[in-house]
């Protein structure tokens, strides 16, 4: 009786492990970037935006599509965060796999449409 219990109680944890194991290898990225924008009043919109651009134009780039495949997995995981100190932080693109030049674009196409955030304010 008591090996049934024992049996009972392991083989979930053994199967939860290899399932947990498979995800993790499912998540397996060779790059985890965090492209972060200063949206404190220190910065004013244009700069914003000059930076949100960079990242855009960044992802549309053939030489950074290169790069991406060119790793050993040929995958990152971008997020992309905005921020003003420690009252202001906002995730407006969560953790996402970019493995092609169409995830890329998808990424950039995301990053035009985000609006600004200034102190929790949002222009217009």
């Amino acid at each position: 009786m008591h090996r049934i219990a024992w049996v009972l109680r392991v083989v979930p944890m053994v199967v939860l492990i290899g399932a947990s194991h498979a995800a993790a290898q499912a998540d397996r990225v060779d790059l985890e970037l965090v492209l972060a924008i200063d949206v404190s009043r220190s910065m004013d919109f244009g700069e914003q935006e000059l930076q949100r651009e960079g990242y855009a134009a960044a992802f549309r780039h053939a030489q950074v599509h290169s790069a991406i495949a060119s790793g050993p997995l040929g995958r990152i995981a971008v997020t992309y965060v905005e921020w003003a100190g420690t009252d202001l932080q906002a995730v407006l693109v969560p953790w996402t796999i970019v493995a092609s030049p169409a995830d890329a674009f998808a990424l950039e196409s995301v990053s035009k449409l985000m609006k600004l955030v200034r102190c929790g304010e949002r222009a217009a």
